[in-house]
């Protein structure tokens, strides 16, 4: 006896043969186990059957840490600073250059300085200089400058060994005095900076090297000083020489104008001498022989403080020519002005 299925049960076997709807329902079964068990609200319930409404747990701000930050955290940049976070809190750690306020771009400078010659073996030189600075750049700068040499003479070492003891006179071109020089020339500041003076303050400073050409009036010691009838020293004119100088220094800023400059200068120049006071070794020979006509009109007798015992002197000091370049290497001292 077979039973009547009704419509409903007639059309769910009609469903459950088509294989689509099939395939489905296994879909919707796998999908359900897949989801997690939610454990009932109240402890010691027993667990309803079905599922259980999921709920979305409250959100609970984070607390601030108060401990050592991560690697990570450490490693991140402050959004204003640009600069790494410290692991010590909100403390930062910066860097700060301070910026320079003596600035030398566009601003004239005059120098007064004390020249002492440091390597004389036959000479011995002290003058005073004044230099002209116009800076272009900050690390360049071009000028005019001179040093009138207001001390000049043979050493301890010509004057008493040589001269006094021996009877002996250094070569010419090796014993050339300077009684001024002039130059013209550039300045170069590659390396300038700041330190911290104690803690009054910071100085700003710079190293600096330079070089110009020039010209110079130069001289020759004929005699010595004689005590005895009070004569001074007696010197013959060897003419104008071109000179080179170089040298290298150090300046230090006290204030906004003010500065000092050490430096050691070296002036280049060669020493050879043909005439002194515009008289060759034959005009002089003929001066101390008193044949006044065979002297040229270019030499100086007046120039001679005694025409018997200097003319004798410059005779022997030309008899022998000699010719030299001289490095004379001085350790300046200067006091400059900035505006």
């Amino acid at each position: 006896m077979s039973s009547r299925l009704s419509p409903v049960d007639t059309a769910l076997k009609n469903l459950l043969s088509h294989p689509a709807a099939r395939a489905a329902l296994l879909a919707c079964g796998a999908l359900v186990l897949a989801l997690p068990a939610q454990a009932d609200p109240t402890p010691g319930a027993p667990a309803s059957g079905g599922l259980t409404p999921v709920t979305a747990a409250p959100e609970v701000p984070a607390a601030r840490s108060s401990g050592p930050k991560t690697a990570a955290q450490a490693e991140a940049l402050d959004p204003i600073l640009g600069v790494k976070l410290g692991t010590s809190g909100p403390r930062q750690y910066v860097h700060v250059l301070i910026r320079r306020k003596e600035r030398d771009e566009g601003k004239n400078e005059f120098s007064l300085n004390e020249s002492l010659q440091v390597n004389g073996k036959f000479t011995d030189q002290i003058g005073t200089g004044v230099d002209w600075l116009y800076h272009l750049r900050e690390a360049f700068a071009f000028g005019l400058g001179g040093t009138w040499y207001e001390y000049r003479a043979d050493s301890a070492f010509t004057e008493d060994e040589l001269v006094t003891k021996a009877k002996q006179q250094p070569y010419t071109a090796s014993a050339l005095l300077m009684n001024w020089e002039a130059h013209a020339g550039f300045e170069l500041s590659p390396i300038y900076g700041k330190f911290a003076w104690f803690n009054s303050g910071v100085v700003q400073f710079g190293l600096y090297v330079g070089s110009a050409l020039g010209l110079a009036s130069t001289e020759v010691e004929l005699r010595p000083a004689d005590p005895n009838t009070g004569r001074g020293r007696t010197f013959g004119d060897t003419g104008f020489k071109p000179v080179g100088l170089f040298d290298v220094g150090y300046r230090m800023f006290f204030s906004e104008h003010w500065a000092l400059r050490a430096e050691i200068r070296d002036t280049l120049f060669s020493s050879d001498v043909q005439t002194i006071n515009g008289c060759t070794a034959n005009d002089l020979q003929a001066m101390t022989s008193g044949d006044t006509s065979h002297i040229a009109a270019t030499c100086n007798q007046n120039a001679f403080l005694d025409k018997q015992a200097d003319g004798n002197t410059a005779h022997d000091l030309l008899k022998d020519p000699s010719s030299d370049v001289l490095n004379d290497f001085a350790f300046n001292l200067a006091l400059s002005f900035l505006f």
